[in-house]
């Protein structure tokens, strides 16, 4: 993960603990796509289980760390 474990005060693993407790959890790790055909212009490449529990609580946002 790199430079996104700075501020990382919830334990691994326990990421909606962490989200239920306001603990400051690293943004998600995401990268530039350059294929004009993809429907997308993103890829994420570091903190799926992030993005899917804030999802799954209801956050319209998360914050991004730009990757590769």
């Amino acid at each position: 993960m790199g430079s996104s474990r700075r501020g990382w005060l919830c334990a691994k693993g326990h990421i909606l603990q962490g989200i239920a407790t306001e603990a400051i959890i690293p943004a998600i790790a995401v990268r530039r796509i350059f294929d004009e055909g993809s429907r997308f212009s993103h890829q994420l490449y570091d903190g799926f289980h992030r993005f899917s529990a804030s999802l799954a609580i209801g956050f319209t946002h998360i914050p991004v760390e730009p990757g590769i």
